[in-house]
C-alpha cells in the first residue's frame, strides 16, 4: 500500500509493505496534501508563515511525485486545508491565517490555475490569543455535493456556502454558531444519516450537529469530551482530526496532548475510550480506502503508525511504523 504523506519539511510518497519514503520533495511547510478521485494528481499547501501561502501540484507517476504546472497563491495567510471537490474542477483552501477561503480551478490535465473566488471570514472568539480574529481550518464539500461548509476555529462558526460551478464563486447560503471558545476544526459526516461531527480544538470536544442537506443548514448539538468519559481531562488536550469508520458507526478523534485516539460510539455518542497513538502529538489521520486501516500521523514524534479497526477500538498493527520527520497528513492511495 502507497501513502503520500505531508510534513513540516517535504512531501513523501511511502510504501507501506517496505516501511520506506520512496520520494520526496522540499517545499516550505507542506503541511496537508489532498488527493483526486482517482488518485492521479496530489495537490499540497504551503504553509508558510514568512509571507502569503501558495498551492503546488504533483502528478503521480511511476518515477514517484512529478512537479506540474506552476505553484498558484492559497489566496490567504498560512493554507492549512485542502480538497478537491467532487466534480474534480476546483481545488477548496482554508487560509488559517487570516481567515480566507479559496477556490482555485484545475485544468483537465490537473493544472492549478489562480483563485477564481477568495472569502474573507470575519469575527473572534474569547480564547485569546487563539481566537483574536478569523482562522479558516477546513473546507469541505457535503455528501450531496451541493454545499461547501468552512470551519473557522477563530470565530466558532461553520459557514454553509454554495459553490457556483459556471464561475467558481462560492456564495455565503448559512452560518451555524457554536459554543464561544470551542474553536471548532474540522468535519465529517456520517456516509447513512444527516448528521456531521466537527471537532472542537480549544474544549477538547466532539460535536454532533444535525445537517440538513436540502436546506443547507448545520444545527450544532450534543458534544462528548474526546479524552475522558466524566468531561473533566487531566490535561489541555486539542482535538485535531476526526475520521468515521465505514458504516458511521465510530467516530476517530486524533487527541494532540492527550496523545491518543479517541473513540466515539455515534449510535448513542460516547466515548467508548481513548487508544494511545504509539507517539506523540497525532495531527491527522485517515482510513484506508478499503475501511480496514487507520493510519495517524503523529506530528511530534515524526511516525506514521497504523491500526486495525475491524474491532470495537483500534489495535495497533506489530511493527507498524514508519518514520516520517514532522508528518502533519496523510493520504492513502
Amino acid at each position: 500500500m502507497h501513502l503520500i504523506l505531508g510534513s513540516h519539511v517535504a512531501v513523501y510518497a511511502a510504501d507501506v509493505d517496505t516501511r520506506s519514503l520512496a520520494h520526496r520533495h522540499g517545499l516550505v511547510n507542506p503541511s496537508y496534501v489532498a488527493a483526486a478521485e482517482d488518485r492521479q494528481m496530489i495537490y499540497v499547501v504551503s504553509e508558510d508563515i514568512s509571507g502569503p501561502g501558495s498551492v503546488h501540484a504533483f502528478k503521480i507517476s511511476a518515477a514517484g511525485l512529478e512537479p506540474w504546472g506552476e505553484p498558484q497563491p492559497s489566496g490567504g495567510s498560512q493554507p492549512c486545508h485542502a480538497q478537491v471537490h467532487p466534480n474534480g474542477r476546483f481545488l477548496l483552501v482554508a487560509n488559517y491565517g487570516d481567515g480566507r477561503v479559496a477556490v482555485l480551478p484545475i485544468e483537465a490535465d490537473g493544472t492549478l490555475r489562480p483563485p477564481s473566488c477568495v472569502v474573507a471570514h470575519e469575527g473572534s472568539g474569547p480564547d485569546l490569543p487563539r481566537q483574536d480574529g478569523p482562522h479558516a481550518h477546513q473546507a469541505v464539500t457535503d455528501p450531496s455535493r451541493r454545499w461547501v461548509l468552512a470551519t473557522d476555529l477563530g470565530t466558532d462558526e461553520v459557514m454553509v456556502y454554495r459553490l457556483d460551478e459556471s464561475s467558481g464563486t462560492l456564495h455565503h447560503h448559512s452560518t451555524a454558531r457554536f459554543v464561544g471558545g470551542q474553536g471548532v476544526r474540522h468535519i465529517a459526516f456520517h456516509p447513512e444519516r444527516d448528521r456531521a461531527y466537527v471537532t472542537a480544538e480549544l474544549s477538547s470536544e466532539l460535536v454532533e450537529c444535525a445537517w440538513d442537506p436540502v436546506e443547507g443548514v448545520l444545527t450544532p448539538g450534543r458534544s462528548v469530551n474526546t479524552v475522558s468519559s466524566d468531561g473533566d481531562p487531566v490535561e489541555r488536550n486539542y482535538p485535531g482530526a476526526v475520521v468515521l469508520s465505514t458504516d458511521g458507526s465510530r467516530a476517530y478523534v486524533t487527541n494532540r496532548g492527550h496523545d491518543s485516539i479517541g473513540v466515539i460510539d455515534t449510535t448513542v455518542f460516547e466515548l467508548i475510550g481513548t487508544r494511545d497513538c504509539e507517539g506523540e502529538w497525532p495531527r491527522d489521520a485517515a482510513l484506508s480506502r478499503d475501511g480496514a486501516t487507520l493510519f495517524v500521523a503523529n506530528e511530534n514524534s515524526g511516525t506514521l503508525v497504523w491500526f486495525d479497526v475491524s474491532a470495537r477500538t483500534p489495535e495497533h498493527i506489530t511493527d507498524a511504523v514508519l518514520e516520517a520527520p514532522e508528518v502533519t497528513s496523510v493520504v492513502p492511495l
